[in-house]
């Protein structure tokens, strides 16, 4: 019930109107309602997002708006099928005078997104393993990276290894980790092996680095062999019996 009247005030706000006579702020404060209201309706992830809008240059377009008589209501014209005003750009506004359109004017915004995002504390280099002092849940600015996967808790990041090179104060993005391995070349494994029913187990030492699921290389302590067995936990590989 509560979504359902929130997305009413989307669909009000996306056409915000005022009556003469109104103050600059007044003006500033509809359009931005149309603005925010028309990005809603775009982007309904952005529903829950702080969304604030900034101008450049638009007091004198506020200034005579202010003094325009009339029911005038503000609509942000779509330039293109799927326009979404974020960042740095100039917003078309439809100015509609008592139910009639009028001028288009021209704004310069800055419509900044923000929402709670994993970023990287300090510099985090390639083939690093993400710890928990590493990664913060901050305010951001995601107007421009929406499109990509960013993370909103350190829990889903702490762990992961590093797949390139991430600057600190960065937000983290899926493609810039992997799964970090259980396994690094030169730790100490267990080894297992199955043989009729039996299973043996001997001290072996891993030669490459492993996730799990994966097949590496390992040495056999006691026998000298390398083998290659399956990485199954942290220190854990399971080989095959012949």
């Amino acid at each position: 019930m509560k979504r359902s009247a929130f997305l009413t005030l989307i669909l009000v706000v996306a056409f915000a109107f005022h009556a003469f006579p109104n103050s600059e702020a007044e003006v500033e404060a509809a359009i931005t309602n149309a603005i925010k209201g028309y990005l809603i309706q775009k982007e309904p992830a952005f529903t829950d997002s702080k969304i604030e809008i900034t101008y450049k240059y638009s007091w004198k377009a506020f200034n005579t708006l202010s003094k325009t008589k009339g029911r005038i209501k503000y609509e942000v014209a779509e330039l293109y099928p799927g326009f979404k005003p974020l960042g740095n750009i100039i917003v078309p506004i439809q100015v509609i005078i008592d139910d009639m359109p009028k001028d288009k004017i021209f704004l310069r915004t800055n419509v900044a997104v923000l929402k709670g995002v994993v970023v990287a504390n300090r510099s985090i280099k390639k083939k690093e393993v993400i710890t928990e002092n590493d990664v913060s849940v901050q305010q951001r600015d995601v107007a421009i990276i929406y499109t990509q996967n960013y993370f909103k808790s350190s829990e889903e990041v702490i762990g992961k290894e590093v797949k390139a090179y991430v600057p600190r104060n960065y937000v983290v993005i899926d493609w810039m980790i992997k799964e970090g391995p259980l396994i690094r070349a030169k730790e100490a494994v267990r080894i297992t092996t199955v043989v009729g029913g039996v299973v043996v187990s001997a001290e072996g030492e891993a030669l490459e680095d492993g996730v799990k699921g994966a097949k590496i290389k390992v040495k056999n302590i006691a026998s000298d062999s390398v083998i290659m067995g399956t990485v199954t936990g942290s220190g854990e590989v399971i080989v095959e019996a012949l």
